[in-house]
């Protein structure tokens, strides 16, 4: 059996429709899937959670929050897994955050616009054009690779050209994420969390202080970890009594080539396959 509880589609930063992504799913043989935009649901999440149950497959609802951990300033990104949502009552808790990237949105493109005669980017073109809740930087860099017109350049090295300093006084902290996971009845996890990991004692830490906050789970399978890293992240996971999950943030063929939906689950995974089911 498969499972991938991260996944994103074209309502934040990937390239695929909520209903493209089942079909990937179903050729996948995935069971289980979770689509996670990025600071908001997408209005069609309860259609395709019909639509997958005749295919019998299950889908859950989800979201990936941004927000940063005030204690330590590490930016972090919280998943949130739900049985039964109100969208819009979630995607309004979130609105600030959205408003927030989509402020800095305009930012870069006037400095891309400064940067690169005959640019000419437009933001409200853009909102017309694009799903996403918000202007990503991953729309903002395939702009540029289109006009640069230079089929060799890669989205990661064009990602450098999209950035900027700012203050991030806007962004959610760690604590009031979980809780708004939380207080809409959803399950919050620990996204890549083998990225936030420099020194194990200093992530422990972290992860206590989330657990007090509310955080349930921690995502331990996740794309290019080494076997000693799903190692530990599963070892500091049933420490604290999380459940485990597996997903592999994908995002598109162009923005995430080299990876594979699915996680073929195995003992690990059985408290998040039970949460499903429950709720199913």
């Amino acid at each position: 059996m498969k499972i991938d509880l991260h996944l994103h589609s074209f309502y934040s930063d990937g390239e695929d429709s909520p209903k493209e992504l089942l079909k990937k799913i179903e050729k996948n043989n995935v069971s289980f899937f979770s689509i996670c935009d990025h600071n908001y649901i997408s209005p069609e999440s309860i259609e395709l959670q019909n639509i997958a149950k005749k295919k019998k497959i299950t889908f859950f609802p989800g979201v990936e929050i941004s927000c940063i951990d005030r204690i330590t300033d590490k930016s972090l990104h919280i998943l949130g897994y739900f049985k039964n949502i109100n969208i819009d009552c979630l995607n309004l808790s979130l609105k600030p955050t959205v408003d927030g990237y989509n402020r800095r949105a305009k930012k870069i493109i006037r400095k891309l616009n400064n940067r690169y005669n005959g640019l000419n980017l437009n933001f409200e073109k853009l909102r017309l054009i694009k799903n996403e809740a918000y202007i990503s930087r991953n729309t903002l860099a395939m702009e540029l690779i289109k006009f640069f017109g230079d089929s060799k350049i890669t989205l990661k090295e064009v990602l450098r050209e999209t950035y900027i300093e700012e203050s991030d006084s806007w962004m959610l902290d760690s604590k009031e994420a979980i809780e708004i996971i939380n207080s809409a009845g959803g399950i919050a996890v620990l996204a890549h969390p083998g990225n936030l990991i420099k020194n194990k004692i200093d992530f422990e830490i972290l992860l206590k202080r989330l657990v007090k906050y509310g955080i349930a789970g921690i995502e331990s399978y996740y794309p290019k970890y080494s076997d000693n890293m799903v190692t530990f992240l599963n070892y500091i996971g049933n420490k604290h009594n999380l459940t485990i999950t597996a997903g592999s943030d994908w995002h598109g063929e162009n923005y995430t080539p080299d990876r594979i939906i699915g996680f073929e689950i195995d003992h690990y995974i059985a408290p998040v396959i039970k949460y499903m089911n429950q709720a199913a």
